[in-house]
């Protein structure tokens, strides 16, 4: 570990990906959330805390909305990455309540259709919101 972090330390940009990792939480009383790599920036852990702490709320308020029926929430598994919309740093979550393929900590897992088993949202870093939750819709 003390290695790890020396390289880390070393190179700026592995410590970020070794933050947010340590973020991830795979227990078994709580859904998986993925990071995806390849974004134009890393969230920090408290950003990402901060994200989730309204997250499941935001879900069912917007579900109950748009008269959405949602799978158990513990079916579902998160992915989430930094990116830039209108210049602002926001991040990006994918849901889905399949079991994990094999790819998804290198991508997105991205299906037509799917039912309110797959949906997406962003959410504005600065300004503390979620925007533009998306269900997919049934085929």
């Amino acid at each position: 570990m003390r290695r790890l972090l020396t390289i880390a330390v070393l190179m700026g940009c592995v410590l970020t990906a070794v933050s947010v990792n340590a973020w991830v939480d795979h227990s078994s009383n709580s859904n998986k959330w993925i990071a995806v790599p390849g974004g134009s920036w890393s969230p920090t852990p408290n950003q990402l805390d901060k994200l989730r702490a309204r997250f499941e709320t935001f879900i069912q308020k917007g579900a109950a909305e748009k008269r959405v029926t949602l799978h158990p929430w513990q079916d579902y598994s998160f992915q989430f990455q930094g990116q830039v919309k209108d210049n602002q740093k926001v991040v990006f979550v994918n849901a889905f309540c399949i079991a994990a393929p094999d790819y998804a900590q290198q991508r997105f897992v991205m299906v037509l259709d799917g039912g309110p088993c797959f949906f997406n949202l962003i959410y504005d870093v600065a300004h503390d919101r979620f925007l533009e939750l998306r269900f997919n819709g049934i085929g």
